[in-house]
């Protein structure tokens, strides 16, 4: 996992061995930038750096959560795109399945007090 700090307002950057992740505010909507690092005089920077990928997301936490499937991912993953497509795939699938357990857990909830309900009435 890789941790987010935020450099300025409204704009949170994290790094690995190999790129840099961005996440920013603006008209909205949080965007996620994905940029390779370069060595240039012996320091990694993203400066002027081709852009792998940019997406636009309603929620900065969805957005951080795709750059760390990414991340987590691995570069033995085959190509960038396949990457970022198992990425959201990741991302979606653990929040369907957050959605669903609370869901469950509210039916259980809501069976419990109507047990509860008819054992008072009878």
């Amino acid at each position: 996992m890789i941790k987010f700090r935020r450099q300025f307002a409204g704009s949170y950057f994290a790094y690995d061995e190999t790129r840099q992740y961005a996440v920013y505010g603006g008209s909205g909507c949080w965007v996620l930038k994905i940029t390779e690092l370069v060595e240039v005089a012996g320091a990694k920077t993203a400066i002027g750096e081709d852009v792998l990928y940019r997406e636009r997301f309603d929620t900065k936490a969805l957005a951080v959560a795709v750059a760390n499937a990414y991340h987590e991912l691995g570069d033995d993953y085959s190509g960038y795109q396949g990457r970022l497509r198992q990425a959201y795939l990741n991302v979606y699938e653990a929040r369907s399945n957050a959605i669903n357990a609370e869901l469950d857990a509210q039916r259980k909830l809501h069976a419990t007090e109507a047990a509860l309900q008819w054992a008072l009435e009878g």
